[in-house]
């Protein structure tokens, strides 16, 4: 089974206009030349008329689809905060894009995350960082603002406090997960205040989300990049492994 969340990307569907022009009354042949040529004239003009309807629906048209195009992001490096596990120095970088709402990324915390660790990050070939992306739903939102504001305001504990809500999300005993209250609770037990993290001055999660999705075509959650390459398995660590040296 996939282990891998799809995500239905919107499309926009963009329709033509189909004009035609046709007169089915037959002209009487005792007109007289000048009245044709006023009928001549008049069809003409019509049609002059019916191109301007068109190229005014047209551009009507253009200005709606500009209107409802998603905005290119504006995020740069500078914006996003980050918090690196392993060496700065290191040749490469894996890059985690999530959503903590993302069942299968909360498995890959839990299953793929500590070998990833332990076979690349500790070995020096690799450093790791995440990007959390909104997705799935409000949860998905405020995961997100945490895990940018921890990472702005407290780095050094970003990984434990992100461990530690992808494994509470696995137990039922957590019904509050996701919601303020519990956010507050865990900050609180790696000494943070809450309200002060989260006034931290980070960029719109969904900013970082369209950057990320329209820079790598993102597809799916969880996802791989290591130096900027989708890694095809995101639970294969020797697929990871593989892709650092290459």
């Amino acid at each position: 089974m996939e282990k891998a969340l799809s995500i239905l990307m919107s499309g926009m569907i963009m329709t033509g206009l189909l004009a035609g022009c046709g007169n089915d009354s037959e002209e009487d042949t005792a007109n007289s030349e000048a009245e044709a040529e006023a009928n001549a004239n008049g069809s003409t003009e019509e049609l002059a008329e019916e191109a301007g309807e068109e190229a005014d629906l047209s551009n009507e048209e253009n200005e709606a689809e500009e209107e409802s195009s998603p905005e290119p992001s504006t995020l740069t490096e500078e914006d996003e905060p980050v918090a690196v596990k392993g060496d700065l120095d290191a040749d490469s970088e894996i890059v985690l894009v999530t959503d903590y709402s993302c069942p299968h990324c909360q498995d890959w915390y839990e299953e793929t995350y500590p070998n990833v660790v332990s076979d690349i990050i500790d070995q020096g070939e690799a450093n790791f960082r995440t990007v959390p992306v909104t997705y799935l739903d409000e949860n998905s939102t405020r995961f997100a603002e945490l895990d940018l504001s921890v990472k702005k305001e407290a780095p050094e504990h970003y990984f434990d406090i992100a461990e530690q809500v992808y494994a509470d999300a696995h137990h039922p005993d957590n019904p509050s997960w996701g919601e303020e209250s519990y956010q507050r609770e865990v900050l609180e037990e790696h000494g943070l205040d809450y309200d002060e993290v989260m006034e931290a001055d980070i960029p719109d999660t969904n900013d970082v989300t369209n950057a990320y999705g329209m820079e790598y075509a993102i597809e799916s959650v969880p996802t791989i990049l290591v130096d900027g390459e989708i890694v095809e398995d995101p639970f294969n660590v020797d697929d990871i492994s593989e892709k650092v040296t290459e």
